[in-house]
């Protein structure tokens, strides 16, 4: 299907997507034979892309999002048929986005986590739009987030601390990791049972 490198993976009700260089998206639907049958997507977009995410709420509406070295986020809303320009704020003019997550829509809420030359910046997504999230981290560089409800984390080379949300991402504040080490991903299974790997 593609020869370009593929930097991330999501998996949703047996839909399998991988985004990588050069704007690349492959996918894999449910009636794929074993083994996986991909086929490439037009993502309309040039520039390498870093993370993909989806989600689907109880009645069945999807929404899925890719994001990289780019100012966009690129959304769609029909497994990859088409993706668009993701509406979202302008306060803050992203340049690379390492890490999206998304939970349930049904809940209308989501995180995103940004990188600019100035360092770190945050979106979270309501369930319409991206938004500008506060404050800012203009030294560190946010690689890894995961969203939960109105909770979210977020990992990074941030010298040893973790970042987390308890209000949809509007404000957040840090706790001391256990190391110093710059951490690349972070996955919650419970509101208190996490693991983050660097």
């Amino acid at each position: 299907t593609t020869t370009e490198d593929l930097h991330a993976v999501a998996c949703e009700s047996y839909h399998v997507f991988a985004a990588g260089a050069k704007g690349t998206v492959v996918h894999s639907g449910p009636t794929a034979p074993v083994g996986g049958t991909f086929a490439k997507q037009q993502s309309n977009i040039a520039s390498d892309l870093y993370t993909v995410t989806f989600a689907i709420d109880g009645k069945g509406k999807t929404y899925g999002a890719v994001a990289g070295n780019n100012a966009y986020i690129m959304e769609t809303k029909d497994w990859g048929k088409k993706w668009d320009v993701a509406p979202q704020c302008s306060a803050f003019v992203f340049e690379t986005f390492y890490s999206l997550h998304l939970t349930a829509l049904d809940k209308g809420l989501g995180a995103g986590v940004a990188v600019t030359k100035q360092g770190g910046g945050m979106k979270y997504y309501t369930g319409y739009s991206w938004v500008c999230a506060t404050p800012t981290y203009k030294t560190e560089v946010m690689y890894g987030t995961h969203s939960m409800g109105k909770l979210g984390w977020t990992v990074g080379q941030t010298g040893g601390k973790i970042y987390y949300t308890v209000d949809e991402g509007w404000t957040w504040k840090s706790v001391t990791a256990p190391s110093k080490e710059t951490l690349r991903a972070v996955t919650f299974a419970t509101a208190k049972l996490g693991v983050a790997v660097g």
